[in-house]
């Protein structure tokens, strides 16, 4: 529980859904998992990472990118946008960022 104006009352709701075997997230976690949620994926973001789930090969990418006539095919691009992705969903790796996508129905 952090220290708050409300710390009593979110004290009360925590014993209270305790005691009814609830568990008890308080406000400011649910924002912080909220937040985490809201990145905007573009059609770009889903080709890369469509791509990338089918087992295309990083460095393959940019060429199927170039078929779909789409902007930032360089090789140098796809790798970019990948880590602000990451980075914006607090991911280290490409296989994380992909369970992610499957489990949110985003691929």
């Amino acid at each position: 529980m952090r220290k708050s104006r409300t710390d009593a009352s979110d004290l009360k709701d925590a014993i209270e859904a305790i005691s009814k075997n609830k568990r008890y997230v308080p406000i400011e976690f649910q924002q912080v998992v909220r937040n985490k949620n809201t990145f905007d994926f573009t059609e770009y973001d889903i080709v890369i990472l469509s791509q990338l789930a089918e087992g295309t090969m990083q460095k393959n990418i940019p060429d199927h990118l170039k078929k779909l006539g789409m902007r930032a095919s360089s090789q140098s691009s796809v790798e970019k946008r990948l880590n602000q992705i990451r980075s914006a969903l607090g991911f280290t790796k490409n296989e994380q960022l992909i369970a992610y996508c499957k489990d949110y129905n985003i691929i």
